[in-house]
């Protein structure tokens, strides 16, 4: 640049020289060639350094995308570490979950099923209580005396007929009878363990 500087700044001043001649002559052609290509150096002159100006702003520009660049790829390596951390803190939970689940199913199997079975022993048990209420009520119909006005729980189980109805009084008066044995050799066998005491 100071060599161009330097060539252009001997032409000025031969340029110079030729305008004012120290013999008074007319300029040549020669000298009016080194004219316009002084004119045209100094035209050049200013484009690089137009130029010049252009490519600082543009390598100032890259600079600044390349730390951009940097900063980018800081954030991205950093994103990539905790998307690892992330994905093993996921499975390392996916496993205790699978575990857990795993096991609250055995524990709760083992919970539920002793619960089911006093569930089902308590049916039978209702099951029972409902035959057995039933059977008590078909004997009360059953030696609910004639002409006597029946509660309306029983009036189910009345029997329509006159034969079937004495049956059926027959057979409860009978198993009231031995009902009522029972009941007696039951507090003979009572008193006379108390006695023996």
């Amino acid at each position: 640049m100071l060599y161009a500087n330097f060539s252009i700044s001997a032409l000025c001043l031969y340029v110079h020289c030729m305008k004012y001649p120290v013999y008074g002559g007319q300029m040549t052609k020669t000298e009016r060639r080194l004219q316009h290509a002084l004119s045209q150096l100094e035209k050049l002159q200013t484009n690089v350094e137009h130029q010049k100006k252009n490519v600082d702003a543009l390598c100032v520009d890259m600079n600044v995308k390349i730390e951009n660049i940097t900063e980018q790829k800081a954030q991205i390596k950093q994103l990539d570490e905790a998307v690892v951390q992330l994905t093993s803190d996921r499975d390392t939970a996916l496993h205790r979950l699978q575990y857990l689940e795993g096991h609250i199913s055995e524990e709760v199997a083992m919970k539920v099923a002793p619960i089911h079975l006093d569930l089902a022993n308590a049916n039978a048990l209702l099951m029972q209580e409902k035959s057995e209420r039933i059977i008590e009520y078909i004997h009360l119909a059953d030696l609910w005396p004639p002409g006597w006005s029946m509660p309306s729980i029983l009036t189910k189980y009345r029997v329509h007929g006159d034969d079937v109805a004495r049956k059926r009084r027959a057979s409860a008066m009978e198993y009231e009878t031995g009902l009522t044995e029972e009941k007696g050799v039951q507090q003979d066998n009572l008193q006379k363990v108390a006695t023996e005491w």
